[in-house]
């Protein structure tokens, strides 16, 4: 059985099916939510983790694979406003080039990532449930859409930088 993804994401989505859950889902009312895609960009092969309050607000997502030219474990985080597998464009937005990754690590560093993935997630969780309880559910999703806002502007305004500079 065997999707496409490189056999290192694959581990790390295996790693983070086992741990997830038992680490986000401790208060009984709120469930997250980790939506699950594949992602492909030729020989780069791998998945997108996002984690949403209702699949309808994501809060953030985590692209894995193994670098077409190394064997590095890339992992690409950002906001992604789509209910689909977000597109090569979305995980690349304000990056300078193939080398422009967010977080690496060395081949076989396998539980390394998928506990950076959780750890984020449970941090970003959280958070989100501090917030609730301090301002009020409308309060703490419009927090969340506003990091989405911010993150996305950022990109852009660097994408734009990149092109003008020729890079």
């Amino acid at each position: 059985m065997h999707d496409g993804a490189n056999w290192q994401a694959q581990a790390v989505l295996a790693c983070l099916r086992s741990e997830v859950k038992s680490n986000l889902y401790d208060d009984g009312q709120d469930s997250p939510i980790v939506v699950v895609g594949r992602f492909e960009n030729c020989r780069e092969q791998g998945y997108v983790f996002t984690l949403t309050l209702n699949e309808s607000v994501p809060m953030m997502s985590y692209c894995v694979y193994e670098h077409r030219n190394s064997e590095i474990l890339c992992l690409q985080m950002f906001h992604s406003s789509c209910g689909n597998t977000p597109s090569i464009d979305t995980v690349f937005m304000g990056k300078r080039n193939k080398w422009d990754i967010d977080k690496r690590f060395e081949y076989g560093q396998i539980t390394e990532c998928s506990e950076f993935i959780r750890e984020d997630m449970v941090r970003r969780w959280k958070e989100f449930i501090e917030n609730k309880e301090e301002l009020g559910w409308v309060a703490a999703v419009k927090i969340i859409r506003e990091q989405g806002d911010k993150w996305y502007e950022e990109a852009k305004k660097r994408e734009e930088e990149y092109q003008s500079n020729g890079e």
